[in-house]
């Protein structure tokens, strides 16, 4: 239930954990990679945590594979600086995951893929706990479907110095909750459907 894991480790395997007990797991600051589906359905997990100084550059997705995949237990996660990119499906059906935040400093690029990937969903799909977020000034892309079906998201914010390029087809599409946003002037593109079914959108700005 609970897992101690040694400093030195570097890589923690696809499906290492799938479906274990695990209630916490305390990431150390070496792993540089995490596999698809490392920690998928464990569905008693509540807790991650990332050592400080973490190496880490992607957190996995995938054709249903994505690192958090179904835990439906976690609330909270803080992603390190030196993450570069959130894959689709990544927090697929996170369904209790309320609070997402990003390590000062973050270096963040995307969050999700430029192709649509049917099979893996976007990257917070269904996380319909999840209410507020405020994307990193580093990220230039939200990808294709990043947040759909986040149907409690009333709030999507961008940090000062905002360098967003593009808004991919359907990314924040059925935020039921959604009522206004205002879309940073590097945005370049906005795809189609990337608001589709927002009912309660009232002002863009």
């Amino acid at each position: 239930k609970n897992l101690i894991l040694p400093n030195t480790l570097a890589t923690i395997g696809e499906e290492m954990f799938y479906q274990s007990k695990l209630k916490t797991v305390v990431i150390p600051a070496n792993v540089t990679t995490i596999g698809g589906s490392a920690f998928k359905n464990c569905s008693s997990l509540a807790t991650v945590t990332f050592e400080q100084g973490s190496q880490l550059k992607t957190i996995a997705g995938g054709y249903y594979s994505g690192t958090f995949y179904g835990c439906t237990a976690l609330t909270s996660i803080e992603i390190p600086a030196s993450v570069e990119i959130i894959e689709n499906g990544a927090f697929y059906m996170a369904e209790s995951l309320t609070m997402v935040t990003f390590e000062k400093g973050s270096k963040l690029k995307a969050i999700g893929t430029e192709k649509r990937s049917t099979d893996a969903g976007g990257v917070f799909y269904q996380c319909i706990s999840l209410n507020s977020i405020e994307i990193p000034s580093s990220v230039e892309t939200i990808g294709w479907s990043a947040f759909v079906h986040c149907s409690s998201l009333s709030t999507i914010t961008f940090e000062e110095g905002a360098k967003l390029k593009a808004m991919l087809p359907g990314a924040v599409g059925y935020c039921y909750s959604l009522n206004s946003i205002k879309i940073p002037a590097s945005v370049e593109t906005i795809g189609l459907e990337a608001f589709c079914n927002c009912s309660s959108l009232a002002t863009i700005s």
